[in-house]
């Protein structure tokens, strides 16, 4: 987008709402829709932790007690039932689905 005039705002927040890896198809908050290359788009101003961790990297991975060996075995002698080959274990879908939720973008100047 060209501004008309340079009281027009450099970075103007816009909400995605298609792309391929070259191009996107980005709204405006007016409901204007226009084609932006990705060298256009910024991703929102926000903490890095909030966009790539949704939740505690605890809760993902369980803590290891330094004295336990590193087999893959269960403690005890105990076996593990075999996962499914189309089970996904529930933090990971949780993730997934996390990263798949549509995020608000900022549509650079292109006179920069």
């Amino acid at each position: 987008m060209t501004r008309s005039s340079k009281c027009d705002p450099l970075v103007e927040e816009v909400e995605l709402v298609n792309c391929n890896p070259q191009y996107a198809c980005v709204r405006f908050p007016k409901g204007k829709e226009e084609i932006a290359s990705l060298r256009h788009l910024a991703p929102k101003e926000k903490n890095i932790s909030d966009v790539y961790i949704s939740e505690p990297i605890e809760s993902i991975l369980p803590p290891q007690d330094e004295t336990q060996s590193h087999s893959t075995d269960p403690p005890g002698g105990e076996t593990a039932p075999p996962e499914q080959p189309g089970e996904i274990p529930e933090n990971v879908l949780q993730y997934i689905t996390d990263q798949q939720r549509v995020r608000t973008y900022n549509l650079r100047n292109r006179e920069a």
